[in-house]
């Protein structure tokens, strides 16, 4: 094992295959027996054989952060695929549309903004698709996505559901700002905050009449909880 070690050119990435398929078959776990989907962020693998790896284990579909990085995905046999950052290139849009209808793949886009919509909105009647598009929420970030406390994802829901190419699939979130959390008990307080946020939210939007397929949340180090 040294001896091959010493022989690789550097720099080079070296992963021990026992704690990656014990991490993938633990956070896999945690999910079953919360009752919940697992759809893991590839943003800092970049490799269809570990997001193969992923899914045999359980999960559901993958994460992505760039409209280059789903394509990769999606032209690898990935069926269930969610870009997680808004887009707004018309261009890269149809690009994900056209390809996931040739793989029959599903796809998922999010939007924050009414411009977000519009641009979805164009690029998927080009395209002559539905889109699949949730609405982003910033549960602490500050880097994207609407404000919970207000009327925001109401109003956007609306706006996504009055174009006939597109369907409003639900809220997701990323708790980035965890990252920076000093010690586990304040990871823990911010996966509390934005399980409460993201079902509090999901529960007025179906007061008010949508039905709300899907509330996504976590980042790494929530994923635990």
């Amino acid at each position: 094992m040294t001896a091959a070690l010493r022989d690789i050119e550097t720099p080079a990435v070296v992963i021990e295959r026992r704690v990656l398929e014990r991490n993938v078959a633990r956070a896999a776990e945690i999910a079953r027996a919360a009752g919940v989907a697992l759809r893991p962020h590839v943003k800092t693998h970049k490799s269809l054989r570990l997001a193969q790896l992923q899914i045999g284990g359980g999960a559901s579909g993958i994460t992505a952060a760039k409209s280059p990085e789903a394509a990769v995905f999606l032209e690898g046999g990935c069926a269930d695929v969610t870009v997680a950052y808004p887009l707004l290139d018309r261009r890269k849009i149809m690009r994900l549309a056209h390809l996931s209808a040739a793989r029959g793949a599903r796809l998922r886009l999010v939007a924050d903004s009414e411009a977000g919509v519009a641009v979805l909105a164009a690029a998927g009647t080009e395209a002559g698709r539905t889109l699949e598009v949730m609405v982003e929420v910033d549960v602490g970030l500050k880097r994207c996505g609407v404000d919970p406390a207000g009327d925001a994802a109401l109003r956007l829901a609306q706006v996504i559901r009055g174009h006939a190419s597109l369907s409003f699939s639900g809220l997701l979130s990323h708790a980035g700002n965890a990252y920076a959390a000093d010690g586990p008990e304040a990871v823990r307080a911010i996966a509390e905050s934005e399980r409460s946020v993201m079902t509090g939210l999901a529960g007025r939007l179906r007061r008010s009449g949508f039905e709300v397929p899907a509330v996504s949340v976590g980042s790494t180090p929530t994923v635990w909880l």
